[in-house]
């Protein structure tokens, strides 16, 4: 998973670099729009944190599907040095599965699609945006509804708000886009 953690130093340096970061969540957010309306996708939700944690989140439900598979696609930046930077790709799906009152199943699967220098550049070069487009494509072909998709990590949530790793398995066949 993409390590989320911030210290104060990495805020400071987000602050700092705001106009080299923005223009990459700008490009990754249009590049995540087009993903959902090329295939359809619905309740799409885009989340961003700029300030104290660059990514853009882009979370939405599969057009034609039985049960509800929560799916996103996540895209962070992180300040490596004074003008280098790091861009993560990644995507998750889960399933809730309610069993009796005070218990829920959470399966889940994540996935890394990989990652990307971007240089201090004001605007990410030709060829940047090309692998931009291409990790953020690859995060999507993990989890598209035309995939079997096994979620391979589970918890029981109880109501009290504690969790407990079952190791249960679940496999979501693929969707027949014809029906």
């Amino acid at each position: 998973m993409i390590d989320l953690s911030a210290t104060a130093r990495d805020l400071v340096q987000t602050e700092e670099h705001f106009e080299t970061i923005d223009p990459i969540l700008d490009l990754s957010e249009r590049s995540m729009l087009a993903i959902g309306a090329e295939h359809h996708l619905r309740d799409i939700n885009i989340e961003r944190w700029r300030w104290d944690q660059p990514e853009i989140l882009m979370s939405w439900l599969p057009f034609r599907r039985e049960t509800h598979i929560g799916k996103n696609i996540r895209v962070l930046v992180k300040v490596e040095q004074a003008n280098a930077f790091r861009v993560y790709f990644e995507s998750n799906a889960w399933y809730d599965e309610r069993r009796g009152p005070g218990m829920l199943i959470r399966y889940w699967a994540h996935f890394p699609a990989g990652d990307i220098p971007v240089d201090g550049a004001q605007e990410a070069a030709q060829d940047e945006q090309r692998w931009i487009n291409k990790y953020i494509q690859d995060a999507y072909g993990h989890v598209a509804d035309a995939k079997e998709v096994t979620l391979d990590q589970s918890i029981i949530i109880w109501s009290d708000g504690s969790t407990e790793s079952i190791g249960a398995v679940m496999s979501i066949p693929p969707v027949d886009p014809e029906q």
